[in-house]
């Protein structure tokens, strides 16, 4: 998902005519982006941190929080040594094939970590050092900075730096690995033969696709201290200016040679043609920029299959209303008065969002679309789809399935 977000946030600069964000090294420890964050939470009593321009990564030496640099240099230099060895070491010193899933408990450093002594917690600590960069040592006794903070660590732009450097590393690995093998990337019989999208507006050119600014209201009495309602001076509304784009289908031919139907799953995704020089990408440049629209199901016939998909169905995204104002319409709580359907109902990502930003002149994207046996993928299902009463549509690719295995085999390499 970080890698997903990383992805889109750089094809927004790109839109932005801004370059490539660019990881943050712990060699050098100069920290060009300031950043003000003016947040702060009245019942929590705390102000979350500022950092300044040009702020030095200092040893965290506070109360409650301890980190070295040296040590995520060391706990980076490690790992780095394991991709290159194919493997890494156990607990006992047993040597473990290394793995894209292993890699990732290595890194992110949970309960599943294999040895988390020798190899530290490196994307975890590294949000920990950025976030008490303004006071290191408790001089002041300042709050830390949003990074520390999950529901508010993608507000600063440093956040996109450190992911880059930890989204490199996955990607050193994978380029380790070498290149697929013919069998591995064909599935014999099955062919998809074009791809197309059209949008609703009339008169629209085929794969031509529209966005625009658009003004929308919400309220905000969810976010403030003291509810507000009908009796206490009713709802606090807000005007604001988001992305949106004209609602689109994809059509999508796939000729199934064989005598008898297949599961398939369908997977889309979308990538700028040109880098922020306007020369085009090459694939291998091109990869790291492709981000997902949409994930489904499909069962092929034989013959040829003309599949048409509807933008609003998108796997990765959640209807605008689901993240704001109704929310609290369906939220339906459990014996223990636990929100746990507003819980899956606002994860996601906005439906308005699907597409990035363009131009007024128009920029070029390229649409890639995967298909795969959709047997291979499915995983066996362990309770309901849905909770009892709920009421919203589920972001899948991000969120997968509440209190259910991640919907998809395949590892979560893209």
């Amino acid at each position: 998902m970080h890698s997903q977000m990383l992805r889109r946030y750089n094809v927004e600069r790109l839109g932005n005519d801004l370059s490539l964000t660019q990881p943050i090294s712990l060699d050098d420890e100069n920290i060009v982006e300031g950043y003000f964050p003016k947040l702060y939470s009245t019942n929590a009593g705390r102000v979350w941190g500022t950092r300044q321009t040009n702020s030095v990564l200092q040893n965290i030496d506070r109360s409650d929080e301890k980190v070295l640099i040296q040590d995520l240099r060391t706990w980076r230099d490690r790992i780095l040594e394991a991709i290159d060895l194919k493997y890494i070491l156990g607990p006992n010193r047993e040597m473990l094939p290394l793995t894209i899933d292993l890699l990732g408990d290595v890194i992110e450093s949970s309960t599943l970590a294999p040895n988390e002594k020798f190899y530290g917690s490196l994307h975890n600590l590294g949000h920990v050092l950025l976030a008490f960069i303004h006071d290191p040592l408790e001089l002041h006794r300042e709050e830390m900075g949003v990074m520390g903070d999950t529901p508010t660590a993608m507000r600063d732009p440093v956040f996109y730096r450190w992911h880059t450097f930890i989204d490199d590393i996955f990607d050193k690995f994978k380029v380790s690995l070498g290149p697929y093998k013919w069998e591995e990337l064909i599935w014999k019989g099955i062919q998809v033969s074009s791809i197309s999208v059209k949008s609703s507006l009339p008169d629209s050119q085929p794969n031509t696709l529209h966005t625009n600014w658009m003004e929308s209201d919400i309220d905000l009495g969810r976010g403030l201290d003291i509810r507000r309602g009908p009796d206490n001076g009713g709802p606090v509304w807000a005007s604001f200016v988001n992305l949106n784009h004209v609602s689109f289908i994809y059509n999508i031919s796939i000729t199934n040679s064989g005598q008898i139907p297949f599961p398939a799953t369908i997977r889309i995704f979308m990538a700028p043609r040109h880098s922020e020089r306007n020369r085009r990408l090459n694939l291998s440049n091109q990869r790291k920029l492709f981000f997902e629209l949409d994930k489904f199901p499909h069962t092929l016939k034989p013959g040829k299959n003309e599949i048409t998909r509807q933008s609003k169905d998108s796997s990765v995204t959640i209807p605008f209303e689901q993240s704001f104002q109704q929310l609290e319409k369906i939220v339906k709580f459990t014996d223990d008065n636990i929100p746990l359907a507003e819980a899956v109902c606002s994860c996601g990502w906005p439906s308005h969002l699907l597409l990035p930003r363009a131009k007024p002149e128009g920029v070029a994207y390229d649409i890639y679309v995967i298909v795969s046996n959709g047997a291979e993928d499915q995983i066996k299902r362990k309770g309901k789809t849905e909770l009892p009463g709920q009421n919203c549509k589920e972001s899948l690719s991000f969120c997968g399935i509440l209190d259910d295995l991640y919907p998809d085999k395949r590892a979560m390499v893209t």
